[in-house]
């Protein structure tokens, strides 16, 4: 599945699946709001929900992360708020300050009997780091990614290449997704890309 998220701004993000609408338009899936002063982020399959509104229909669960950007849990509230189902954890290796180094990433799909996701590293190359993506017209970012269930692409996350508006357009990111991740998944794990890192590569 063929996947678009964009970054609207720092605390609203929405997910599309790509020529899935009418007429092979794209079609809305979700959004996601950051809670401010929290380290949260709350996830709705509305396009508008009111910020903070956990409690109306639309409100799906949250991504949640440590002081350090490093650790992320996504979940659900479908079983109430007090009983939420924890669906991914996504880890980023703590580097050293000023590390020039790749980023190290590694997702845990727990809704999926806890399958083991490793990001692929990048190749050293004279002109810096390179990452092969299946996506067309990628961007260099170091939010960009690919997760590996051995030798087999579980899903990748590159930026697209603005094309026109210039640096006050939204950044979009394209996202290949294969089973066992499931588009609630593979959203956390973009966001989790997206959020500021203190001491990660």
């Amino acid at each position: 599945m063929d996947l678009l998220v964009t970054r609207h701004s720092k605390a609203y993000y929405t997910l599309y699946a790509r020529g899935r609408g009418r007429g092979g338009e794209d079609k809305f899936l979700l959004c996601a709001h950051k809670v401010p002063n929290q380290r949260k982020l709350r996830i709705f399959d509305d396009t508008r929900p009111p910020p903070g509104a956990k409690t109306m229909p639309g409100y799906l669960g949250r991504l949640k992360h440590n002081f350090l950007g490093s650790e992320f849990k996504l979940d659900d509230v479908t079983n109430g708020e007090n009983r939420k189902a924890e669906h991914l954890r996504v880890n980023f290796g703590v580097a050293s300050f000023m590390s020039a180094s790749p980023r190290t990433m590694k997702a845990t799909l727990t809704k999926a009997r806890g399958t083991v996701l490793q990001a692929k590293q990048p190749e050293q190359t004279p002109q810096g780091y390179v990452l092969a993506f299946d996506i067309d017209s990628v961007s260099p970012s170091v939010k960009n990614f690919r997760l590996m269930n051995g030798s087999e692409m579980v899903m990748e996350m590159g930026k697209k290449a603005k094309t026109s508006g210039g640096a006050g357009t939204p950044d979009v990111f394209e996202l290949r997704v294969r089973g066992p991740m499931s588009p609630y998944m593979a959203f956390g794990c973009a966001l989790s890309s997206l959020q500021d890192k203190k001491v990660c590569a």
